[in-house]
């Protein structure tokens, strides 16, 4: 249970919203030289990832299985590369396990991503 703090009303979200439009949202920040490596075997979620960070202006690469992502990382330099955890063949710890045994990001960190909500999953 959560404890209330504070019984005001925050106001009408959907009045706000309506308010809102593209003139008035800021770009927090940009980053136009950074190469991001986003993998997941469901396209609508990189598709989704990739105009999440469009405003940044960084340059997200994409890649649909964990071998794509061997691939990729052998032949381009990451700043960041996001991985999904649940994939076919390769899931994103063995592809994590064959990039680090390769000296393949050492440098680079690693973002796993997982929709898996079982107890138990997030100390895995």
């Amino acid at each position: 249970m959560q404890e209330i703090t504070n019984k005001e009303p925050l106001g009408d979200f959907r009045e706000k919203a309506q308010r809102t439009n593209d003139n008035n949202r800021r770009i927090w920040y940009t980053a136009p030289t950074a190469n991001i490596l986003v993998v997941d075997d469901y396209k609508m979620n990189l598709k989704v990832f990739k105009n999440l960070l469009k405003s940044s202006e960084m340059n997200i690469f994409l890649a649909e299985s964990g071998k794509d992502c061997i691939d990729m990382v052998k032949n381009n330099s990451f700043d960041l590369i996001f991985l999904d955890h649940m994939m076919p063949e390769m899931d994103g710890i063995e592809t994590l396990k064959v990039l680090r045994e390769n000296n393949m990001c050492d440098n680079t960190p690693v973002i796993m991503l997982t929709a898996n909500a079982i107890i138990g999953s997030k100390d895995k």
